[in-house]
């Protein structure tokens, strides 16, 4: 079973360290690690639950107070990677549907809820570079896909105060599409 962790870190030097305790405490394969804005740093890591529940643990007592916030989505998305990597073919240009996070690891688990929620594309996950730490994600799909997908991928992040805001487009100008990428 595919699954992700991530941790995101208040310290760029913790988030080093993390990386390598990630790397060692059992098989899995790092993403990225880097920082991102606003001095914050990211690492996200993949394997098999056992795994990354593993490496995600070692890494919460190397961080210490750094971690801001930290996951393990078990069965993750098939689509979600790729858009962290920003590896998608093509995609429908349809309904757009765009979430705004407060935080990075929001960001990443909404894209899972969202694409599990509705058969939606997603476009992209933006990752707080340059953006002043926040995080987005942006899926296209049939409007009611993407109303859909948007309601799941707020739900969690709602309830926790991180969604800064969100908008559906049900038929956009196509110079949109262009700039979602």
């Amino acid at each position: 079973m595919k699954s992700i962790g991530m941790i995101e870190l208040n310290s760029i030097a913790k988030g080093i360290l993390v990386t390598d305790y990630i790397g060692k405490t059992a098989n899995v394969k790092v993403l990225r690690s880097h920082s991102v804005c606003p001095g914050k740093y990211i690492v996200i890591f993949s394997g098999d639950v056992g795994a990354v529940e593993a490496s995600k643990n070692a890494a919460l007592n190397a961080g210490g107070h750094s971690v801001i916030n930290s996951f393990v989505i078990a069965n993750v998305h098939d689509t979600v990677i790729e858009a962290i990597n920003g590896t998608l073919g093509d995609f429908p240009k349809e309904a757009i549907g765009v979430i705004e996070y407060f935080s990075i690891a929001s960001a990443v688990q909404g894209a899972d809820d969202a694409a599990k929620a509705s058969d939606v594309s997603l476009v992209n996950v933006r990752l707080g570079f340059a953006i002043g730490g926040k995080s987005y994600i942006t899926m296209t799909g049939k409007i009611s896909a993407v109303e859909e997908a948007v309601k799941a991928g707020i739900k969690k992040a709602e309830d926790e105060g991180l969604v800064v805001d969100y908008c559906i487009l049900p038929s956009p100008i196509d110079e949109l599409y262009n700039s979602i990428l």
